[in-house]
């Protein structure tokens, strides 16, 4: 099995060497690739405003976990690890809370946005080079701020206690906050909590 998984990655590590070097091998078509699709999104009323980038992120997330819900729930062979450890999904879709949250995140942004227009777009398209170093970056530093945030929560038993207890409330276990709650920045109340009766080794 760890055969199997160590494949896989040195299969992903040389698709994307390969998707590097046709990027800089076709760098030239790639380029004029960008500067028509940038003349079409400065034309994009939404791209106009700084609420595009949290509305895309928003709307990819909705589309991920629909697409691994549907897999574990309609075709479980495709995928060796659901995404959804329960078949409830109460949790996840009980009353209004999805349209709740994507009302608080992305709503108060557009409003803002709507009343203070602050982008100003250039005319012409970023290269391929600053293309990529900018979503390099942007990656980088959402992980580096995620990850300050996030331990911050579990470091601070008042703040936990009053911001975050309630995330880690819900009866029905997922696999993303158990990924995430392996950590050793995880206070040891937490993994009980999520791995139940010791079924995941966790230090003190």
């Amino acid at each position: 099995m760890r055969l199997a998984s160590l494949q896989v990655t040195s299969a992903c590590r040389c698709l994307a060497v390969v998707a590097v070097g046709v990027l800089w091998w076709c760098q030239q078509p790639v380029e004029a690739s960008l500067g028509v699709g940038w003349k079409t999104l400065r034309a994009n009323w939404l791209f106009k405003h700084e609420s595009f980038e949290p509305f895309l992120s928003a709307a990819s997330f909705l589309f991920f976990i629909g697409l691994w819900g549907f897999l574990d729930f309609f075709v479980p062979s495709a995928s060796k690890h659901r995404t959804f450890l329960s078949d409830d999904l109460s949790s996840w879709f009980g009353g209004t809370r999805i349209r709740d949250q994507a009302l608080w995140y992305i709503a108060p942004l557009v409003i803002f946005d709507l009343i203070f227009p602050r982008r100003q777009l250039p005319e012409s398209a970023p290269s391929l080079g600053r293309l990529v170093l900018e979503v390099v970056a942007a990656i980088a530093v959402y992980d580096a701020a995620f990850f300050a945030w996030h331990a911050s929560l579990h470091s601070n038993p008042a703040l936990y206690r009053r911001v975050h207890a309630k995330h880690h409330k819900c009866h029905v276990q997922r696999a993303p906050e158990v990924g995430r709650l392996i950590y050793d920045c995880r206070p040891p109340h937490v993994h009980r909590r999520v791995h139940g009766r010791g079924l995941l080794h966790f230090r003190a």
